[in-house]
């Protein structure tokens, strides 16, 4: 949201935390009149929305799958022009490569879906929820490969890695499983 709703920084300083790395500032006057606009609102309402997903892995494996389901059909992409994609991605990767932005444009659209970063926190790295991270990661660079066709092989090609790397999940089941949410 901040890469959406925000304007370019007006302050980098170095972080209190890492002196090797720098943070983005912006004023509360800044941030207090984007919290203010409609548009604002009401992706945070739907931000919250999803914030339940914190509670699924107390739940059943087909209560999971439900919820899981029902959250990758309200899965929203971000909708920027190809201008827009290509911006957001050169003003915060200066001087990188074509192949690179593409690969930079899809992280940040992932990132950028309401919710994603929290199944990612819960489901990444355990074994026995993996496979509802997993559709959920799939899922999320299908649409964006379906909502920006430039994007497409960047996707494929980012689906592929993914699966190849945590080869706990068949291809085959998260393919079924994402078919019965479309």
């Amino acid at each position: 949201m901040i890469n959406t709703f925000l304007e370019p920084p007006t302050l980098i300083v170095t972080s209190p935390t890492d002196h090797r790395k720098k943070t983005t500032v912006w004023t509360i006057n800044e941030v207090e009149a984007v919290e203010k606009r409609p548009e604002f609102v009401k992706r945070k309402k739907q931000y919250c929305k999803y914030l339940s997903t914190v509670e699924l892995h107390k739940k059943s494996q087909s209560e999971m799958l439900e919820k899981t389901q029902q959250y990758i059909n309200h899965i929203q992409i971000p909708d920027y022009t190809y201008e827009g994609v290509i911006d957001m991605v050169t003003r915060t990767h200066k001087g990188a490569r074509i192949k690179s932005l593409k690969q930079f444009a899809v992280n940040q659209l992932r990132h950028d879906v309401d919710g994603y970063d929290d199944w990612a926190r819960m489901y990444a790295n355990k074994e026995k929820s993996f496979v509802y991270y997993a559709m959920v990661k799939v899922a999320i660079l299908r649409k964006i490969a379906k909502r920006y066709p430039f994007l497409a092989a960047e996707c494929t090609r980012q689906e592929r890695v993914f699966m190849r790397r945590k080869m706990i999940v068949s291809q085959e089941i998260v393919n079924q499983m994402i078919a019965l949410s479309f």
